[in-house]
């Protein structure tokens, strides 16, 4: 979801929802030796990262205003990120290892968000608020940007397929796909609700997205194909639901729940529907990105 719309459904929750079924158990298999970066806060956030069981946690960006949106690069050394730090929302990139901050995208005159590489780690996708919200593709270093996609509408939520050739988005309240050499999208999601947080799965089959009904947060976790056929609900007793990533052997799905007073998160295994709660704090944990084995 934009970051803005991201930070408000958060920070308004204010009722308790009901838990779903949650299991202990080993460490999945393909997850082993990577981490999770995630939001905790609200308007003065911050970065922390994580083992996917909640344990080693420690801060990676100290809070400040507007943090959101981490994105890990495909080699696990560091995590774009955006802040309002002095101004507009720019994009930021943080060394892991030593937390070291440089600029990655100038925030311009309107502000840029939702940061994305490619799975090759070449280029970056992501948003510039401008009459609406446009998708630009720069390089990783940030140079040499360039429109993907622009309709005077809001697009934003960028996420890549694995061999990079195109890019699922939110067009406005839907899911849509664009070609990165054509520039032509199509739209994938129905019409007759709302859809946030796409992301497509690391083995390129499948797009995990959070659908609502129209003018409602009851956000459910549901996957369908690239082509937008085989919708499908996970979990359907979940109707809680903020945003989501794909774990990287694409086996479990990392969500968001709004659990008052705050919101946390949670895995889901798709193979059996297991799900485990990850944090159990009294601060907000949301937006994670599930990073590579490093």
């Amino acid at each position: 979801m934009a970051g803005a719309v991201r930070l408000l459904v958060v920070a308004t929750i204010a009722t308790a929802v009901a838990a779903a079924p949650v299991r202990a158990g080993p460490e999945a298999v393909g997850t082993r030796g990577s981490w999770l970066a995630l939001v905790q806060g609200g308007d003065e956030s911050r970065i922390v990262l994580m083992r996917p069981d909640g344990s080693r946690r420690r801060v990676l960006v100290p809070a400040e205003f507007g943090v959101q949106s981490p994105a890990w690069r495909p080699d696990a050394r560091a995590i774009a990120f955006v802040s309002s730090r002095r101004g507009n929302p720019g994009i930021f990139l943080a060394d892991v290892d030593d937390g070291r901050v440089e600029r990655l995208v100038a925030r311009g005159t309107t502000g840029r968000g939702d940061p994305a590489f490619s799975g090759d780690g070449r280029f970056i996708a992501y948003t510039r608020s401008f009459r609406g919200s446009d998708i630009l593709v720069a390089r990783a270093d940030g140079s040499s940007p360039r429109v993907l996609f622009r309709d005077g509408r809001e697009n934003t939520e960028p996420t890549w397929a694995p061999d990079g050739t195109r890019i699922a988005f939110v067009r406005n309240t839907r899911v849509a796909v664009v070609s990165v050499r054509s520039r032509r999208a199509r739209l994938l999601s129905p019409g007759d609700e709302w859809a946030r947080s796409p992301a497509w799965a690391p083995n390129g089959r499948s797009i995990a997205f959070v659908r609502t009904p129209v003018n409602s947060d009851r956000g459910r976790l549901a996957v369908m194909r690239p082509d937008g056929r085989g919708l499908r609900n996970l979990a359907p007793h979940l109707q809680d639901v903020v945003d989501l990533a794909w774990s990287p052997d694409s086996r479990w799905l990392v969500f968001t729940r709004r659990v008052s007073p705050d919101s946390e998160l949670f895995r889901l295994r798709l193979s059996d529907g297991v799900v485990r709660k990850v944090t159990r704090n009294s601060i907000s944990d949301y937006d994670a990105a599930w990073g590579p084995p490093r």
